[in-house]
């Protein structure tokens, strides 16, 4: 899974090993001046990660490619052949790492060849030798070893392409997931913060009127403190899962709501004096509303899996 760890400020990037978008940082060092100017920078920040957000899918989603049919023993004893037939617009290229056929014996087959996009009678025609069996196989194509498009065939006798049959999968897109995390280590401690503001794709609203939302540090950690009243976290996309820390300074309801304004998941957790960690499950999470804490609650972190494509 790839980890996309995004902290007001900062953002960092495993497990892909590809040149990426540059993205603005903001560290603890850095005089941002007042707390308008630092909401400004992140606001940078968060146009940046939506690119970059891009840039991931484009990578990493795999086109529509589909395998038509096959000849495994061609009348003419020249060439076996695969029949292709690209649905996007992006020109496939072959290689070991990026695309590849694969039969049942796990042997791979990288043709020297590129297939054009889309043209409505466009269908590449990939001559090979000795790797479809006469006595019928599961062919796969393959995209960073995920799976796009399979093609079964029963045993043939020698003479024309025979179609698909059997274990025929519909063109899936190769799934990664980025894990995006928003937290307040960045501000100073007792800054104040709109009433509504957007950081990295999370949207904050204060749920009291005058609003009273600020960073505060305790116990050598970063929250957002809000009034009884609340707060409304907006995800950047809809969810199944949240993990979010929260300061329980006082008893602290969490509740889950999903795009129709529904709730779907409530989870109370009582007054520790502590920061605590809690994981939400639901179809549909579209935002998390956090109240009580009795004026010394706080929103430590949220965090949400997206998936690239």
């Amino acid at each position: 899974m790839l980890r996309l760890t995004t902290l007001f400020g900062s953002a960092v990037l495993f497990a892909l090993g590809t040149a990426l978008p540059s993205l603005t940082t903001v560290t603890a060092d850095d005089d941002c001046g007042t707390p308008s100017s630092l909401l400004k920078r992140v606001e940078k920040l968060e146009s940046e990660l939506d690119a970059l957000q891009t840039h991931l899918r484009r990578l990493h989603t795999a086109p529509r490619v589909e395998i038509l049919q096959l000849t495994p023993w061609p009348a003419d004893l020249l060439h076996e052949n695969i029949f292709v037939k690209n649905h996007s617009s992006e020109r496939i290229i072959f290689d070991n790492d990026m695309w590849f056929f694969a039969n049942s014996a796990g042997k791979k087959y990288v043709p020297p060849l590129e297939i054009p996009p889309f043209e409505p009678a466009s269908i590449a025609v990939i001559g090979i030798d000795d790797f479809l069996s006469n006595q019928g196989d599961t062919i796969r194509l393959m995209f960073r070893d995920e799976e796009v498009h399979a093609c079964s065939y029963p045993a043939v006798p020698q003479g024309p392409a025979v179609p698909c049959q059997g274990h025929v999968n519909a063109s899936r897109a190769a799934t990664r997931a980025a894990l995006i995390c928003v937290d307040f280590s960045l501000f100073p401690d007792d800054t104040p913060l709109p009433g509504n503001f957007s950081l990295g794709g999370f949207v904050f609203q204060d749920k009291a009127s005058p609003s009273g939302l600020f960073v505060n540090e305790t116990n050598g950690r970063k929250g957002l403190q809000f009034s009884p009243q609340g707060v409304e976290v907006t995800l950047p996309s809809p969810v199944a899962t949240v993990d979010l820390e929260v300061g329980a300074f006082g008893r602290i309801e969490v509740a889950a709501v999903d795009s129709s304004g529904a709730t779907v998941r409530k989870q109370t957790v009582p007054g520790s004096d502590a920061f605590v960690k809690l994981k939400l499950s639901a179809p549909d999470i579209a935002s998390l509303v956090v109240t009580g804490g009795n004026n010394e609650g706080m929103l430590a972190e949220v965090c949400v899996t997206l998936s690239t494509h």
